[in-house]
């Protein structure tokens, strides 16, 4: 009997192959999304779950708060701590077992490595050539992280590959990298001239980690300066183990008891007045989601309410398809009634037709997972680079729940033709007019047209508000920049030769103009801080750091008040912005040019503090990106600061060389000025990039969330279009006769088209209705993270609809268009 249902199904399936491609189309697409983004959200919201007793371990962090002028001001929040608490809390509290801890650049600095630099220079040498990588993901560690996170290790003993203090374990990508095929075990690698003995390689991390680096480098010869308390000034990661699972939120409250609060952040409190700091403790599965942030070599935290979304997203676009075949299969039964009320009458009952409907929904949804896996192995590159989804092999609990959703999904489809045929006695089946009462479902209509209209709304939010950031005034001019990297293996003559560098390329006309700051304006976003007392109170600026008499006029800031830099100015100075004029109580740049305010050039101490005088105010300039962050020091609003080179700040070294390019070809300019460069850098890679590129790249993350959004509703569109195609085809079908009587009494094309499309538009304008406040609700939460963002006007909510409508319509032009100029002679005789 089963096989008698399986060729039916063939038959009926071959008997209408539109609405079999409409079908297997819509549900291979809503399985492929499905389980692109189910995958993919389910492995990054167990992230760390995969290291062995992670359920015992926890990262400690804080919360450090300053104050401005007797106010509240900033509130920084850190997923770090001073590495002397890591001992010193194993010491105080029993219920430990160990910690490990890990120290990201710019905190360790191998010898010769620039103050506050975050880039190390990797030279690997083998017979006949010398290599040089620039490489940013190094960390530096106690000698237990490899047994503390269970990190898998491909040679060495994870219990001794860091005993040595010049030892040194890389990841299996990089040892590919530095080694090729060869092993790297017993190897050396120079970084910033310091030799190190590769003991260990690591499998390379996983991509559900909050953690990202690919070498690590001992501590031992570091831990004299570790152990001792000392305010956060280098701070690094401590992480907790506990000897069994503890409730960490009470541990935190024990900490930050006043009294014993006071013995670990005594030293913070002495040298930064009117500060306080409190210590959070994290659980190692909060870390990749925490908004502490400072995950290990620049990682971005993760959204776990966007990897729950785009469960739920996937969910919907399956659900579509899913509706789009009980729509096609209840509009299509209709044309089977006959067939029903004859097999009823014969004597069939309700357990045939579940087995018949469930064979021909098994059959058609077998096909569409099968090319839904096609689907994802075609297109796994694209997505994995376009999207940063990564598709991986599904594991055992994706493939449960995709089974389930299949399972639900053809339960619901089979369900619906069953109710259809069993509604209704044999001979009300068999009567003709029956057809045309036909069988409603016009919820699920709704929830397909309103769906669509809010992913479209949303969506088009989102590229107007990255487009609006992409094109604001940054207040400097940033057109036809390259940004170098500035030398990391430096010679005691490093300023002189810059300076000689920086005459050469220009003299030579590779360069039209050239200067040097710590960061380039929006470069990193961010830039570098400053302090500045005025009173007794302390004050936090952004800074491009020091720079020369360039600068100003190379980025064409302005200049309201005083004068620029001089060529071999006095290190005593500062140029301040406006913003930061208001925030140290000023009210008019000019009567602020002379004043003299105290800058910390050094470590948190009173003699660290030089008086420094205000000989210019500029115009306010954007550092940082739109997007709000966690922190107060994010607020792009902060005010800026600029010293002259670092020879008050040794920490605000020249790290980048802006020039304009001449005007003859730019590549061999670059050739050029990179020929200059190593011959006077030696052992130093030649890097640079394009500061508009490097200003874009800020908003790589909501980029991707653009494509992400755009993709899946072009997908639920799409989706939506092929029901509607179908179900506008049906109904052409079985008005085929009344079309053709239309026709004869004198109706216009767009009578009939109106007959046939009235109850569409109908459903899609409700759906507009309902779905467009749900859309503003989202967007308005959406846009909360922008420091300043769009306003939409009313026309930006009509305009996606409209285009919905017009993409729905000219979906079913075709065979409105068919049915309208069909010869009605021919529509007379159908039956």
């Amino acid at each position: 009997m089963l096989l008698n249902y399986l060729k039916l199904s063939f038959r009926l399936m071959a008997r209408s192959p539109f609405f079999t491609f409409i079908n297997v189309t819509g549900l291979s697409i809503g399985f492929a999304a499905f389980y692109v983004l189910w995958q993919y959200s389910a492995a990054e919201l167990k992230s760390d779950q995969q290291w062995k007793d992670g359920e015992r371990i926890a990262r400690l962090g804080g919360n450090w708060i300053f104050s401005d002028f007797g106010e509240k001001w900033e509130t920084l929040k850190f997923g770090n701590s001073a590495p002397f608490m890591g001992p010193q809390l194993l010491a105080d509290y029993p219920e430990l077992e160990s910690f490990t801890r890990v120290m990201d650049q710019p905190g360790f600095e191998p010898e010769r490595t620039p103050v506050g630099s975050s880039r190390i220079t990797v030279t690997v040498e083998s017979v006949g050539s010398t290599h040089h990588f620039s490489d940013d993901k190094i960390v530096c560690a106690d000698t237990n992280i490899f047994s503390f996170f269970s990190i898998p290790l491909l040679a060495g003993d994870a219990e001794s590959v860091l005993q040595k203090g010049n030892s040194i374990v890389i990841s299996e990508s990089r040892s590919r990298k530095y080694f090729g095929k060869e092993p790297a075990l017993g190897k050396t690698l120079l970084l910033n001239n310091q030799l190190f003995e590769v003991t260990g390689v690591f499998q390379d991390l996983p991509q559900n980690t909050h953690m990202d680096f690919a070498i690590v480098i001992s501590n031992v010869s570091k831990l004299s300066n570790w152990t001792i308390p000392s305010e956060p000034d280098s701070p690094c990661m401590v992480y907790l183990k506990s000897q069994n699972i503890i409730n960490w939120r009470t541990l935190e409250e024990r900490i930050n008891h006043p009294t014993i609060l006071e013995r670990y952040t005594g030293e913070v409190k002495k040298h930064i007045p009117g500060s306080r700091w409190t210590h959070k403790i994290e659980p190692l599965g909060e870390i990749a989601y925490s908004e502490w942030g400072a995950p290990l070599s620049g990682k971005p935290t993760k959204s776990k309410t966007m990897l729950v979304a785009f469960q739920l997203i996937g969910t919907v676009v399956l659900l579509l398809a899913v509706i789009n075949y009980i729509l096609l299969s209840t509009a299509k039964i209709t044309s089977r009634l006959k067939e029903v009320g004859v097999r009823r009458v014969s004597g069939a009952g309700s357990f045939d037709f579940i087995k018949q409907f469930f064979a021909e929904t098994c059959i058609t949804f077998t096909i569409a997972i099968v090319l839904a896996f096609t689907f994802v192995q075609l297109f796994k590159a694209p997505i994995q680079f376009e999207l940063h989804i990564a598709v991986q092999n599904p594991t055992s609990s994706v493939l449960i729940i995709l089974g389930i959703a299949a399972f639900v999904s053809i339960a619901i489809c089979c369900a619906y033709p069953t109710r259809i045929a069993l509604a209704f006695q044999p001979r009300t089946l068999l009567r003709k007019d029956f057809p045309k009462r036909g069988v409603r479902a016009v919820p699920l209509a709704l929830f397909q047209y309103g769906t669509a209209v809010v992913l479209i709304v949303f969506s088009f939010a989102i590229y107007k508000q990255i487009s609006y950031a992409l094109k604001q005034s940054l207040g400097f001019k940033k057109e036809k920049v390259i940004v170098i990297d500035a030398p990391v293996i430096r010679s005691k003559d490093y300023d002189n030769e810059i300076g000689t560098f920086i005459h050469k390329i220009v003299a030579d006309g590779a360069a039209e103009m050239a200067t040097i700051s710590r960061y380039a304006p929006g470069y990193e976003g961010s830039g570098i801080d400053i302090t500045i007392r005025k009173s007794a109170n302390q004050i936090s600026f952004d800074s491009n750091g020091g720079v020369d008499e360039n600068f100003i006029p190379f980025y064409d800031l302005k200049i309201v008040a005083g004068r620029n830099f001089l060529r071999d100015e006095k290190s005593n100075v500062i140029i301040l912005s406006e913003g930061a004029l208001g925030r140290l109580g000023f009210t008019d740049p000019v009567d602020a040019v002379g004043n003299t305010v105290r800058l910390l050039v050094g470590e948190q101490r009173e003699e660290a503090w030089k008086e420094v005088e205000i000989i210019g105010v500029i115009k306010e300039y954007r550092l940082r990106s739109l997007i709000k962050f966690n922190n107060a020091m994010d607020d792009p609003n902060r005010g800026i600061g600029l010293t002259y080179r670092s020879a008050l700040v040794p920490s605000l070294t020249v790290e980048r060389i802006s020039i304009r390019p001449g005007t003859a070809d730019v590549a061999r300019n670059m050739a050029s000025i990179g020929r200059e460069y190593e011959a006077m850098f030696p052992g130093n890679p030649f890097n640079w990039s394009f500061l508009d590129d490097r200003i874009t790249n800020q908003y790589q993350s909501e980029k991707v969330l653009r494509n992400q959004l755009l993709l899946f509703t072009i997908l639920a569109i799409g989706i939506a279009c092929l029901g509607l195609l179908g179900m506008i085809s049906n109904r052409a079908v079985q008005k085929t006769k009344e079309i053709g009587i239309r026709k004869v009494l004198g109706a216009r094309l767009h009578q009939i088209a109106g007959m046939l499309l009235k109850t569409t538009v109908k459903q899609i304008t409700f759906a507009a209705a309902i779905g467009t406040p749900a859309a503003y609700f989202q967007k308005e939460e959406y846009l909360q993270k922008y420091s300043e963002r769009i306003e939409l006007q009313w026309w930006h909510y009509a305009l996606p609809v409209g285009l919905l409508i017009v993409i729905m319509l000219a979906t079913v032009g075709a065979v409105v268009w068919k049915a309208a100029k069909s010869n009605p002679v021919e529509a007379l005789k159908y039956e």
